[in-house]
């Protein structure tokens, strides 16, 4: 199985440059302001680990990583029956948005997930905004304009191994 990775850019810079589970001493913010941050490791992808980044005035924004459940997936939202969770992140930010990041693997087609994952998201109050089919892949993203929540999903037939990943985002809370 080749190696995954979910990146989120806020953190990318924080783990090139860290690791451990005590706090640093800071990092320089906006107009020299420090931010303290925190990267304690798991054992293993199935252990959650937690990672937190808190600015000058108290806010805090927290990234969870690992778990194979549907925890933190926003109320109405599940994992693909019989899929297996490769890689679940999810990240709260201050001012009560968060965001789920999925990687899923399964062996139904893409056709059959992206139509679960659709079903879900209109069952929610979602739009759908893309519905698009490739040989070997289907994406699927909706919005809702009364909160702002979004919901994205791709699924690609891997040709080698013939199995479905799937990355499924999910983006609730205040609108920005």
């Amino acid at each position: 199985m080749r190696a995954r990775c979910v990146l989120f850019p806020l953190f990318a810079a924080l783990s090139l440059s860290a690791c451990g589970d005590e706090p640093n001493d800071g990092m320089p913010g906006e107009e020299g302001a420090q931010a303290e941050y925190s990267l304690p490791g798991a054992s293993s992808s199935s252990e959650e680990t937690s990672s937190s980044i808190k600015g000058p005035n108290g806010e805090e924004v927290v990234a969870k990583t690992g778990g194979d459940n549907d925890s933190s997936l926003p109320e109405g939202f599940s994992i693909y029956p019989g899929a297996k969770v490769v890689e679940n992140t999810s990240v709260a930010e201050p001012g009560g948005q968060s965001s789920v990041t999925m990687m899923l693997e399964s062996a139904d087609g893409p056709e059959k997930i992206a139509s679960y994952y659709k079903d879900l998201a209109e069952k929610a109050g979602m739009e759908i905004k893309i519905d698009m089919a490739l040989d070997t892949s289907h994406t699927v993203g909706g919005d809702r304009a009364s909160d702002g929540a979004k919901m994205t999903v791709s699924a690609t037939r891997e040709p080698v191994s013939g199995a479905t990943e799937v990355m499924l985002n999910l983006v609730q809370g205040p609108k920005s």
